[in-house]
């Protein structure tokens, strides 16, 4: 289930930027291979990882980790 959280978070955040795959993983210093992973539900992504796409993305890990939607206001983004 968190796993599709991620995945649908990641790709719904990525779009909003009008960003490919490739450009994610390149803004992120992740690789490609991550962000496909995450976007298909196959990933388990380091806690490193997880921070690097959370930060750029500005998304709270939080809305991964619980039902929240990722619509989060900016005192619970990551700074």
């Amino acid at each position: 289930m968190v796993n599709k959280r991620l995945g649908d978070v990641v790709k719904q955040e990525r779009l909003k930027l009008n960003l490919s795959q490739n450009a994610l993983a390149e803004q992120a210093k992740v690789s490609l291979r991550t962000v496909s992973d995450i976007e298909t539900y196959n990933g388990n992504p380091r806690l490193d990882t997880l921070y690097a796409l959370a930060n750029y993305l500005h998304i709270s890990i939080d809305a991964v980790f619980s039902d929240k939607k990722s619509n989060m206001d900016s005192t619970m983004q990551i700074q």
